[in-house]
């Protein structure tokens, strides 16, 4: 019985030892894929324009544009929401824009916290001054802090406004309400 015993358990450690080199494998092949498809963040710099968001804007689509830090825990929540809003409406005419106000800078450390979060769209990368200054021109008030979010319409005029966080079906209702003219 004791050789049954010990055939047994050395069955049961191959098995294992199989399972184990399997589980491994398919670990390695997952982080290769993740590695592969996770792409470099997109960060274009934050022109000295007056309007500097305009040459990102989508002639004839909606854009949402978020103010974000790598320090606004608000905003690495936000995110996969985020994510999955882009991916669901940009093929309805609707984009999603991000600016990081942490200045240019620190580049690789926002590179490194959109690629942590997987931030899935593109954002401008630029200095708190000329952000906050672009914003009370264009928002008619100073610039509050992150998260802060505008919403443009397909002729690029600034139609919504939210510091703080937003619920995404708001974003979508609020775009529904104005595509029908309410």
């Amino acid at each position: 019985m004791a050789t049954d015993a010990a055939f047994e358990t050395g069955e049961m450690m191959n098995k294992m030892s199989e399972l184990v080199s399997g589980m491994t494998l398919a670990l390695s092949l997952l982080a290769a894929a993740g590695a592969e498809a996770t792409a470099e963040p997109e960060i274009l710099p934050w022109a000295a324009l007056e309007a500097p968001i305009a040459p990102h804007l989508t002639p004839g689509a909606w854009t949402l544009v978020m103010f974000w830090s790598v320090t606004c825990g608000i905003c690495a929540a936000e995110t996969p929401a985020l994510n999955d809003f882009y991916e669901q409406e940009r093929e309805r005419g609707v984009h999603l824009l991000g600016v990081s106000i942490d200045g240019a800078g620190r580049h690789a450390e926002v590179a490194r916290w959109m690629k942590h979060h997987q931030m899935g769209f593109p954002s401008l990368l630029g200095e708190l001054s000329g952000i906050g200054a672009y914003f009370a021109a264009a928002a008619g008030e100073p610039f509050r802090g992150t998260p802060t979010f505008m919403i443009f319409d397909p002729r690029g005029q600034l139609v919504g406004l939210n510091a703080g966080p937003v619920r995404i079906q708001a974003v979508r209702d609020f775009i529904a309400r104005k595509q029908r003219g309410d």
